[in-house]
């Protein structure tokens, strides 16, 4: 966690290294394009824009580097076969067309609008409109001058002619009478050499427009020359000295429009510039090229930088989810990848691989606990297999034989090879009521008991069959074989040892009133006694007992001679009331009632035995309540789901329970003259039948025998 921790912290420094390093160099070279301005007086000393110059080669130098090792590492790697994504290099080469192409194709279009933009900026057109704008100006201010010349000699002449009329002397020249508004000029002054004015007309009614005349312009004047200057920018000046005087000097101002003054000033600002410019062409275009060139490579090499960074950013989590799905394949659940902390979609596509590897090895764990669980349940499975007595067959669907335990192999004396792939049924032939049934698709009670000859030697088989389903569909069948030989040749010879231990008991207690009564009628003959009525008496004795002894044989030959049940669908209904109907009307003592509200109750029966049954539990209940004043029998019809329920209910005096235990057991019975087989053989019926039969004793008075049978 700490490694992870420490690889975290190192990218992000690199990565604020890598902004910082980028902010240095935009603000180096933005420093330099302002420097480099023509024009720009920001900086003294030459030396220092140099020393700037070198430092942005520099960076640039550094930028070249960094990209060069960047591609210099890729092919390295790729050379010494280590893992370098293909995804990585298509995003670099995705963003380094993405920045050349714009690049490329903004200095060519840059260039040529440059120098377009250079050829009409010095161009004849521009060129010809200043110098015109200049000419314009010129012709302005020399037709100001002229004008000026003009009126100054005018203005000489006048005065001349009048001191020529009026012989005025020179000490009386303030008496001129100097007219500004007539030449339309805004001063017209009289000065000596010492700056006196002598005599003025102004537009402002005072001297305060008067330029005194340096040494020089009065050397000038002393020569005879007109002197024009400008004073002010919207004041023209002239200066002619008065010969006819000897000491005075002529001095006028014309106004200047002080719009077309600005205009004109401009146009000469203009123009020299425009001159300085032109001369200073070349070198405006190379500092121009330079700043360019540097910019451009700056931002080009910038770019392809982060380029290279956004490609690391953007492939790396792929790169390191494809590397991770191998190991997890080869079932290295610990190959997770680092999360990001961004909110994009990567960021959720490595959060879900994260969650699905966690699902996968709970569910891989939980899969291979089930399988040792299903492995050792096989085990089980197949030792209890290999120990049991029964053989245990697997069929498919077509009664194929898929799998044997060792128990069949003994049971029918042939190996497992002679076994499997054959037919169940063209082996155990005898089978046939279980194939009806299953042809028939009739899968209650798929069992039977069958001889199977074996060398000569009969065995007793019993065989049940098992549905195995798969979503409720039929796939396959096991079948249970059980040898019963050896215990039906026991139980016949316990059978018939019981049974001639309690017919020889039960013909006993008959046996001895016949040998009385034969005894006394022998003793009456050889004593000559003869008594019509007493022989009879005995006679009838004698017979009652034979029938007696009669009875018990029918007893036992029913309980031993069983007949096989034929299950068919029939009416269970219609069995009941039949019974109900034939000891009803025998009976009339007795109060019988019924609650059966099905006319029909189809389920698989053999209606003989089940009419035994029937027959032996209503005799039982009449028995038990003929000796009564108010005896009743009412039997109850129930029909839930696939059961059907049938209670025979009397009122008699009721069964004991400690007795409901033993009253099922054959020989046991609570009668004076019973033999304890007629609930054995009724119990015996119903549960061949696949049924239940119970009985018990009423809260109130009587008993309740039960029958369940399935639908």
């Amino acid at each position: 966690m700490n490694k992870l921790f420490d690889i975290k912290k190192y990218f992000k420094i690199k990565n604020i290294s890598l902004y910082f390093f980028v902010i240095l160099i935009l603000t180096s070279f933005t420093l330099t394009y302002i420097l480099l301005i023509p024009g720009s007086n920001l900086v003294k000393d030459n030396s220092n824009i140099i020393r700037l110059l070198i430092l942005d080669i520099v960076l640039v130098i550094i930028l070249i580097s960094l990209v060069i090792r960047q591609i210099v590492l890729i092919f390295i790697r790729r050379k010494k076969n280590l893992n370098v994504s293909k995804l990585y290099i298509k995003f670099i080469n995705l963003f380094i067309i993405l920045t050349l192409v714009p690049t490329i194709g903004v200095v060519i279009v840059s260039g040529l609008f440059y120098n377009l933009e250079i050829k009409t900026w010095f161009g004849p057109a521009v060129k010809t409109t200043i110098l015109n704008s200049n000419v314009v100006a010129n012709d302005y201010l020399k037709l100001k001058t002229e004008n000026l010349e003009v009126n100054i000699e005018a203005i000489s002449r006048d005065i001349f002619n009048l001191v020529n009329v009026t012989k005025l002397q020179e000490n009386r020249i303030n008496m001129i009478n100097l007219n500004h508004e007539k030449k339309k000029l805004t001063d017209i002054f009289i000065f000596n050499s010492a700056n006196d004015v002598l005599s003025f007309s102004s537009i402002k009614k005072s001297s305060q427009n008067f330029f005194p005349a340096s040494k020089e312009i009065l050397k000038i004047l002393d020569s005879g020359k007109i002197y024009i200057t400008q004073k002010d920018k919207n004041i023209l000046s002239a200066y002619y000295k008065l010969n006819f005087f000897e000491d005075s000097y002529l001095l006028i101002n014309d106004d200047i429009n002080e719009i077309i003054y600005n205009h004109l000033f401009e146009t000469a600002k203009a123009i020299t510039a425009y001159n300085n410019l032109e001369k200073n062409t070349s070198n405006f275009q190379i500092s121009f090229s330079m700043i360019y060139v540097l910019f451009s490579v700056c931002l080009l090499l910038i770019a392809i930088l982060i380029g290279f960074m956004m490609a690391n950013k953007l492939s790396t989590p792929i790169t390191n989810l494809i590397k991770s799905s191998e190991k997890v394949s080869k079932g290295d659940f610990d190959a997770k990848i680092t999360e990001i902390n961004d909110s994009d979609e990567i960021s959720l596509l490595l959060k879900s691989f994260n969650k699905m590897i966690s699902e996968i090895e709970i569910s891989q764990k939980q899969l291979i606990d089930k399988n040792i669980e299903i492995e050792n349940r096989r085990l089980f499975t197949e030792a209890v297999l290999r120990t049991l007595s029964t053989g245990v067959i697997a069929l498919d669907m077509n009664f194929s034989i898929k799998l044997i335990n060792n128990s069949v192999s003994k049971i029918i004396n042939k190996s497992e090879d002679d076994l499997i792939g054959n037919n169940f049924f063209d082996i155990f032939q005898n089978s046939i009521n279980i194939k009806k049934n299953i042809d028939k698709k009739i899968y209650k009670n798929l069992s039977e008991q069958i001889e199977f000859n074996l060398k000569n030697n009969t065995r007793n088989l019993f065989i049940k069959f098992s549905l195995e389903k798969n979503d409720n569909e039929i796939v396959g069948y096991v079948v249970t074989i059980d040898d019963l030989t050896s215990l039906i040749l026991a139980e016949k010879h316990a059978a018939w040892s019981d049974i001639a231990r309690k017919i020889a008991h039960e013909i006993k207690n008959p046996l001895t009133p016949i040998k009385l009564s034969a005894e006394r009628i022998e003793k009456k003959i050889k004593d000559n006694d003869i008594n019509k009525e007493n022989f009879i008496s005995l006679a009838g004795t004698i017979s009652k007992q034979v029938d007696d002894i009669g009875k018990l044989i029918d007893e036992f030959s029913s309980f031993a001679r069983l007949p096989q049940a034929e299950i068919k669908k029939d009416d269970f209904s219609e069995a009941v009331n039949e019974c109900f109907k034939l000891y009803s009307s025998s009976y009339s003592k007795i109060n019988f009632s019924i609650d059966n509200k099905y006319n029909e109750i189809l389920c698989f029966f053999d209606k003989f035995q089940i009419s035994l049954v029937l027959n032996n539990i209503t005799k039982n209940a009449i028995e038990a309540v003929e000796k009564l004043k108010n005896p009743s029998i009412s039997f109850l019809v129930i029909k839930n789901d696939n059961i059907v329920n049938l209670d025979i209910v009397d009122n008699g005096i009721g069964i004991d329970k400690k007795l409901i235990n033993k009253i099922f057991e054959p020989y046991y019975t609570t009668k004076d003259k019973g033999t304890g087989l007629g609930l054995s053989i009724c119990k015996k019926i119903i549960e061949e039948h696949g049924g239940e039969i119970s009985i018990k004793k009423n809260k109130s008075t009587g008993s309740t025998v039960s029958i369940k049978l399935l639908i």
